[in-house]
């Protein structure tokens, strides 16, 4: 294995190929799948020199198994992050095991969407690969069409852009071109992480946060964040052992230097996950701080545990808080970026 490549792999999951990133210096490699959804479907960390896997359901592109309700891995959310529901839609009473699908409207039209959006279901292009300065990198191209206008009635572009660096990080941006006017997203990614990171059993509550955040929003029966917070401090960092951290909303935060969350295998190492906007020299944000969020979502049976960073807040769509706005030819960068510690 060559210390620092990319290059065109076959797996016998995937059909078809598959980029595969690697700095064996750094102790890091990942895999990108272009052609379902453009996102990172493995990633690699070299761990008491062994390889070991770090997202759920790596590579695996087929069926869900029975009982499993989550694809795993870490596919892009747009141009929705969680549910969204009309008034209407939330004017009747809710089986919250069996909520009803998705949609917003758009001048008087109401428009059907998937939880989280569609474009992680999409075949994307890849665009390049190669290793420019010694950072190996791939870009995928997603291009609006007619399936994608059944949901969400704009002319846009998506490019995704992977790095590795030798700060054992991975560095994943997102730049989303409008070819159309009033266009209106959120954006996130669904990061799902093995847990615990080595497989061995140092126990699934061991398992601890620690993050800036000063805020715990309240969900909705929807499943939709109300104005009602609790104030919190994980400065300190808390442990997995309260249901409540398997499914919850953070923000507040109060520096975009503090837009990150520590998730910490105290047997294994530490997995920060920072968001940020990439603005352009003398450009202006597109993004506000007050709409910056983490979610945090498990399930100790299946032994994974996501920390998703999220530009806008579920219902999004409808609200038009937390969302960016463009116009035709306007884009807006936003980037993830994952380190390891320790």
């Amino acid at each position: 294995m060559k210390n620092v490549n990319a290059e065109l792999i076959n797996l016998p999951s995937c059909d078809l190929p598959i980029i595969e990133l690697v700095n064996v210096s750094a102790g890091i490699k990942l895999h990108v799948s272009p052609y379902t959804g453009g996102e990172m479907s493995s990633l690699g960390i070299m761990h008491n020199s062994e390889w070991i896997e770090l997202l759920n359901r790596a590579d695996e592109f087929g069926p869900l198994p029975k009982n499993v309700i989550w694809r795993g891995r870490a596919p892009l959310l747009f141009p929705a992050v969680g549910r969204n529901y009309t008034n209407e839609q939330m004017s009747v009473d809710i089986d919250k095991k069996n909520k009803p699908p998705c949609g917003y409207m758009h001048y008087g039209k109401k428009y059907k969407i998937p939880i989280h959006g569609f474009v992680m279901d999409l075949p994307w292009e890849l665009d390049s690969f190669g290793v420019n300065n010694n950072i190996p990198y791939a870009v995928c191209r997603y291009k609006s069409d007619a399936v994608s206008r059944k949901y969400y009635p704009f002319k846009y572009e998506l490019v995704s852009k992977y790095e590795l660096t030798q700060e054992k990080k991975v560095i994943i941006t997102y730049t989303v071109l409008s070819m159309s006017d009033g266009m209106f997203f959120s954006v996130g990614n669904h990061l799902t992480l093995k847990y615990p990171f080595t497989g061995k059993d140092s126990g699934y509550n061991n398992g601890m946060i620690k993050t800036r955040a000063t805020k715990g929003f309240v969900l909705s029966p929807y499943g939709i964040t109300s104005e009602k917070f609790n104030t919190i401090n994980y400065a300190g960092g808390v442990t997995l052992e309260n249901d409540k951290y398997l499914d919850m909303v953070i923000g507040g935060y109060n520096s975009v230097d503090d837009l990150w969350v520590d998730f910490i295998d105290s047997n294994a190492f530490t997995l920060r996950v920072e968001q940020r906007e990439v603005v352009p020299s003398g450009g202006m944000p597109k993004m506000s701080l007050e709409h910056f969020y983490y979610v945090f979502w498990g399930q100790r049976e299946n032994n994974l545990y996501c920390v998703e960073p999220w530009y806008g807040a579920p219902n999004s769509l409808n609200t038009r808080k937390g969302v960016v706005m463009l116009n035709k030819n306007e884009s807006c960068t936003w980037q993830m970026e994952l380190k390891i510690i320790g």
